[in-house]
């Protein structure tokens, strides 16, 4: 009986050595190794452009874009003014800005806000007052008033 486990624990060692030396594995895509063990970093080559973070999976990645970006490796600028974010009723139009930099709203006078949707206060000055801070309705800047003498003067010649 003793003999025979002594058999089986070799027999068994050999078949482990021989296993060990004689397998190659075929990584699958993003792996490698003996036993395909190790993951690649497929992030290591900075493949997300604009400020893009690069998320690695088995196999691949995964960029995650900074707003205003979209596409596989964060190269397309987003036009914002395609979902009309100028809703407020204010609102004339909206300018896309250079890339990354969002999209401005234009509002029409008094009116102000980022949609455009707050309505000023409109300034109750007269005879050519004006509001100092358009914010404010409560007080008038009057213009300055000049007064001129005229001296008349009667001469006989």
């Amino acid at each position: 009986m003793a003999r025979n486990r002594l058999y089986r624990r070799i027999r068994f060692i050999i078949i482990v050595k021989l296993l060990l030396c004689r397998y190659r594995c075929s990584c699958p895509p993003g792996t490698s190794g003996p036993r395909c063990e190790s993951n690649v970093d497929e992030c290591a080559s900075s493949p997300c452009g604009r400020g893009g973070t690069c998320l690695d999976l088995v196999g691949g990645y995964r960029c995650q874009c900074a707003p205003g970006f979209t596409g596989r490796h964060c190269e397309a600028d987003i036009n914002e003014c395609l979902s009309q974010p100028c809703s407020g009723s204010g609102a004339v139009g909206c300018v896309q800005l250079d890339a990354g930099a969002g999209h401005r709203c234009v509002c029409m006078d008094g009116w102000t806000g980022s949609r455009c949707e707050t309505r000023m206060p409109r300034c109750p000055c007269l005879n050519g007052g004006w509001c100092p801070e358009p914010s404010s309705s409560t007080s008038c800047a009057c213009p300055q008033v000049l007064s001129t003498s005229k001296v008349l003067s009667t001469s006989k010649a």
